[in-house]
C-alpha cells in the first residue's frame, strides 16, 4: 500500500503489480532523452510537411534561436490554426485529406497532433488507432508522457481498461502530468472491476489527494474515492461527500455528493447530518461566500436577506451575512442600498472585524451617494478607533477629499498634515502629498509647490501611476513661476528619473512647448539633446544569448513541441514550471521571452516580460535592451491592424496600447462582465458599431475573430476620435469610463490643461487606465512608429 510520496515510484510499481507487465518506457524513469529540436544542425521535421525549422541552438555566427514554426504554405497551417482556436471539429475535418496520410507517417509530432485532435474531436478509437502505431519513447521522446496520458485517455473512453491502466503508469512522478495520470489511473483500476483492483484504486486516490489536495480535479478525486468507499467505510465516503458540499458548493459534485448523503443516512453522525442541513445559517453562507466570489450579487442579496428573516437574533453568522449584502450592493454601485445594510452591522456587530469594514466600505457608499457628512462621521470612526489599522491613513485621505470637495480647503489642508504626521510612509501619503500640491496650485501659490517638493525626503511614489508626479508638478510650479529655464531642467530631471514613464511623456512635452513649438509627429527634434540622447533614432536590437541551462531543461522542450503543434494549452502548465524553475535568472526568463515572442506566443511572452521579470524598464532601451521592450511590446495580428488603422485615421500605436491592456493579446479571453476578444467589446457596442460598419450577420461569438474584432474596436476608437479632437488621452479614457463621462467631466473641469484634467478623473480605475496606455502608446510609437515622443496637446477641446 502506498503510504508516503518519497516512496512514489517504488509504491506505484507495487501498486500495478497486476497480471500484465509494464512496459518498457515505464520501468526507467530518468531524464526524457534529447529531444529533436536540440539537435545542432537544421533539419526539416517531416520534409514534405514543410515544417519551416530554424536552427535551435546555433553558434555564435548563426541566426538566433527560434521555437520551430509551421511554414504558412504547409498544408498543416490551417489545421495548427485551428487547434490553437480550440475548433477541434475543423481540424479533424481537415486531417482527413487522404494527401496527408504520407506525411503524417513522416513525422511522429504530426501524428500525435492528429491523435489529439481526434481525441477532443470526439473520436477516441482514431486517437487509439494512430497511437497504436508510435512508440512514444522511440519515435517522440520530448513527448512520451504526453502521449502516454493521450493513450489512457482514449483506452478508457474505449472501454479498455487494461491498456489505459499501463499506459496511465508509464508516466513518472517527475512529470507534470503525473497528477492527471493517478487520476486516470484510479479510474482504469475502478472500470476493471475485480475486488483488488478497486482497492488499487482507492490507494492510488489517496495518494493523490495527500500529494495534491488543491489539485483542479482534487474534487473529481474526493468523488470517486467516496463512490469506492460508500460500500465499506461509508463513515470517510460521508467526509469526503461532506468536504465536496463545503469547497464547491455550486458544482454538480455537490449535488451528487448532497444525493449520496441522504442515502448514507444511517451512517451520518448528528454533526454531519446538520452539515447537511441546508437550512441553517452555517449553509447559508457557505453558499452566499460561492455565489459573491462568482459576481452573482443580486442572488446574494435576495437569498441572505431571506434567509435572515429565519435566523435568531444573535445567529454569529449574521454580521457577516449582512457583510455580504453590503459588498454585494456596493459591488452593483447601489450605494444608497448599502447604507442601511451597513448601518445594521455597526448597530449589531461592534468590537468585531466585521464594525472596521462597514465603517470603511459604509463611508465609501455614503461618499459615492453624495452623503459627505455620513462620510466623514465613518471616515473619523475609523482613524479614532483603529488607529493601527492600514485603513486609517485611507479614511483621513478621504476626509480630506470631501472636505476639499465642500471648499474646505484649511481643513483639508490640517487633515492632509495630521495624515502625513501620523502616517508619513502609509500607503496613502503619495497622494496626501499630491493633494497637498493641487491646493497650492488652485490658490497660484506656485512656491509652496517647490518648498513642499523640496523638503521631502522620500516622496513614497511606488507605482507606474504615481513615480515622478510630484517633481513632475515642481517643474509645472517653476514654469508657471515664469522660471524657465529651472523649469526646463526639472523637466529633464523628471524625463531621467523615471524612463519612459507616464510623467517622463508630459515632461518631453513640456519642453517642446518651452522651446515654443509641438508641431509634428515627434517632438524629440524640437526638445533636442535631452531627449535625443535618451532615445536614439532608428535603434537596433541586440539578440537575446540563450543559456545551456535553457537549452538542456526538458521542460523547455517539451514547451517547444507543444507551441510547435498548436497545443498552446498543454505548452502553458510547461512553460509556468519553466518560469518558477529559472524565476532568479532573469538572463533565462528572457532567452525564453524571446522564443516565445518568436514563436508567436504574444500572450506568454508578453505576460512574462511584464509581470514575471523585474527592473528592466527602470532605464530607456539600448542596443542591450531593445529586444527586451519588443517583447514587452509587441505587434501581433500586424497587417490586419494596420490596415483597419489606416482606414480609421489612426495611429496602430493607440490601437496596440490599448489592445494590450484590454486583452494582453488573447483573442480568445472573455470578461467577467461578458467583454469579449482583443479589444474586450461589450455586445451593445459591438453590435451597435457593427451596424454603423456595414457589418451584416453579427455574432456576439464573432469578437473571438481576430480580424473581426480589430475591425469593430478600431470601428469604435474612430468613433472617439471623432468625438474627442482625436486626442489621445481623451479616446483612451473614454474607451475605458465612456465618452458620456468624458464629455462631463469636459463640462466640469475640461478648462485644466490636459495634465490636471488627467488627476481630476474621479474614476480611479479609468484614471489609472489612461495613466498606464498613454505610457504604452508612448512605447509603441518609439519602439515602432516615427514618433519617439507622440505630441500630446495640453489644451483640450470643448465638449
Amino acid at each position: 500500500m502506498i503510504r508516503n510520496l518519497p516512496a512514489l515510484p517504488l509504491a506505484l510499481a507495487t501498486l500495478l503489480t497486476l497480471a500484465l507487465p509494464l512496459p518498457a518506457q515505464a520501468q526507467s524513469r530518468g531524464d526524457a532523452p534529447p529531444t529533436e529540436l536540440a539537435q545542432t544542425n537544421p533539419r526539416e521535421a517531416g520534409s514534405s510537411a514543410h515544417f519551416r525549422v530554424i536552427e535551435r541552438f546555433p553558434g555564435s555566427d548563426s541566426l538566433p534561436p527560434q521555437i520551430p514554426s509551421i511554414a504558412p504554405t504547409s498544408p498543416f497551417a490551417p489545421i495548427i490554426e485551428d487547434v490553437e482556436r480550440n475548433n477541434w471539429a475543423s481540424a479533424h475535418r481537415d486531417l482527413q485529406n487522404p494527401e496527408l496520410r504520407p506525411l503524417l507517417n513522416d513525422d511522429a509530432s504530426l501524428r500525435f497532433l492528429a491523435a489529439t485532435v481526434a481525441m477532443e474531436a470526439g473520436h477516441p478509437d482514431q486517437t487509439r488507432a494512430i497511437l497504436n502505431e508510435l512508440d512514444p519513447a522511440r519515435d517522440l521522446p520530448v513527448l512520451a508522457d504526453y502521449a502516454s496520458l493521450l493513450k489512457a485517455r482514449a483506452a478508457l473512453a474505449t472501454e479498455d481498461a487494461h491498456t489505459a491502466t499501463l499506459a496511465a503508469a508509464a508516466i513518472a512522478p517527475e512529470s507534470l502530468l503525473y497528477p492527471d495520470a493517478l487520476i486516470l489511473l484510479a479510474e482504469a483500476l475502478q472500470k476493471a472491476g475485480q475486488p483488488e483492483d478497486r482497492q488499487r484504486a482507492i490507494e492510488v486516490l489517496d495518494l493523490f489527494l495527500n500529494a495534491y489536495p488543491r489539485h483542479a480535479q482534487a474534487a473529481a478525486a474526493r468523488e470517486q474515492l467516496a463512490t469506492l468507499l460508500e460500500a465499506t467505510h461509508p463513515g470517510r465516503a460521508a467526509e469526503l461527500y461532506l468536504n465536496i458540499r463545503q469547497q464547491r458548493p455550486l458544482s454538480q459534485a455537490a449535488t451528487r455528493a448532497t444525493r449520496q448523503l441522504r442515502t448514507l443516512d444511517a451512517h451520518l453522525t448528528d454533526a454531519q447530518r446538520r452539515l447537511l442541513d441546508d437550512t441553517t445559517p452555517e449553509r447559508a453562507l457557505t453558499l452566499a461566500r460561492a455565489r459573491f466570489d462568482l459576481h452573482q450579487s443580486e442572488r446574494v442579496i435576495s437569498e441572505l436577506n431571506t434567509a435572515l428573516e429565519r435566523w435568531p437574533d444573535d445567529a454569529p453568522q449574521r454580521c457577516e451575512a449582512l457583510y455580504l449584502i453590503g459588498r454585494s450592493h456596493t459591488k452593483l454601485r447601489q450605494h444608497s442600498a448599502g447604507t442601511p445594510v451597513y448601518n445594521r452591522i455597526l448597530e449589531h456587530c461592534a468590537d468585531t472585524e466585521w464594525e472596521l469594514r462597514a465603517l470603511y466600505l459604509g463611508g465609501r457608499g455614503r461618499w459615492n451617494a453624495g452623503d459627505r457628512r455620513g462620510a466623514l462621521t465613518l471616515f473619523e470612526r475609523i482613524w479614532q478607533t483603529y488607529a493601527d489599522h492600514s485603513y486609517a491613513d485611507d479614511a483621513m485621505y478621504f476626509a480630506a477629499r470631501i472636505l476639499r470637495s465642500e471648499d474646505r480647503p484649511d481643513e483639508a489642508r490640517d487633515r492632509l498634515t495630521a495624515q502625513l504626521q501620523r502616517y508619513p510612509e502609509g500607503d496613502m501619503a503619495k497622494d496626501a502629498h499630491w493633494l497637498l500640491l493641487r491646493e497650492y496650485f488652485d490658490r497660484d501659490d506656485f512656491q509652496a509647490v517647490i518648498d513642499h517638493v523640496d523638503n521631502l525626503d522620500k516622496t513614497g511614489e511606488d507605482d507606474l501611476y504615481t513615480k515622478g508626479r510630484l517633481h513632475y508638478f515642481r517643474a509645472r510650479a517653476l514654469l508657471q513661476a515664469g522660471r524657465n529655464d529651472e523649469a526646463a531642467q526639472a523637466f529633464i530631471k523628471v524625463t531621467r528619473d523615471h524612463p519612459m514613464s507616464y510623467y517622463a511623456l508630459l515632461s518631453f512635452n513640456q519642453l517642446a512647448r518651452l522651446q515654443g513649438s509641438t508641431e509634428g509627429l515627434d517632438i524629440c527634434a524640437t526638445v533636442g539633446p535631452a531627449c535625443e540622447e535618451l532615445l536614439p533614432a532608428n535603434l537596433q536590437a541586440a539578440p537575446v544569448e540563450l543559456p545551456d541551462e535553457l537549452e538542456r531543461d526538458a521542460g523547455f522542450q517539451k514547451a517547444s513541441r507543444l507551441l510547435t503543434l498548436g497545443l498552446t494549452s498543454l505548452a502553458r502548465r510547461e512553460l509556468t514550471a519553466l518560469r518558477t524553475r529559472h524565476a532568479n535568472t532573469p538572463s533565462t526568463l528572457w532567452a525564453l521571452a524571446s522564443l516565445l515572442d518568436a514563436a508567436h506566443a504574444y500572450p506568454i511572452s508578453h505576460d512574462l516580460a511584464r509581470r514575471h521579470i523585474h527592473g528592466w524598464m527602470d532605464a530607456y532601451p539600448t542596443q542591450t535592451t531593445r529586444r527586451h521592450w519588443s517583447i514587452a511590446y509587441p505587434t501581433p495580428f500586424k497587417d490586419t491592424l494596420t490596415r483597419y488603422a489606416e482606414q480609421r485615421g489612426l495611429s496602430p500605436a493607440i490601437i496596440y496600447a490599448i489592445m494590450r491592456e484590454e486583452s494582453g493579446f488573447n483573442p480568445r479571453i472573455e470578461s467577467w462582465a461578458n467583454a469579449r476578444g482583443l479589444l474586450q467589446l461589450i455586445e451593445p457596442t459591438a453590435r451597435r458599431i457593427a451596424q454603423r460598419d456595414g457589418l451584416e450577420d453579427f455574432s456576439f461569438d464573432l469578437l473571438f475573430d481576430p480580424t473581426l474584432n480589430i475591425r469593430l474596436g478600431s470601428a469604435y476608437m474612430r468613433e472617439l476620435a471623432s468625438q474627442t479632437s482625436a486626442h489621445p488621452a481623451l479616446i483612451i479614457a473614454g474607451y475605458n469610463g465612456g465618452f458620456g463621462n468624458v464629455s462631463t467631466w469636459l463640462k466640469d473641469f475640461g478648462n485644466e490643461d490636459l495634465d490636471l484634467f488627467v488627476e481630476n478623473i474621479p474614476y480611479g480605475q479609468t484614471r489609472d487606465y489612461t495613466k498606464r496606455v498613454l505610457m504604452s502608446f508612448w512605447i509603441y510609437s518609439y519602439l515602432y512608429g516615427d514618433a519617439r515622443v507622440p505630441t500630446l496637446s495640453f489644451t483640450l477641446p470643448p465638449p
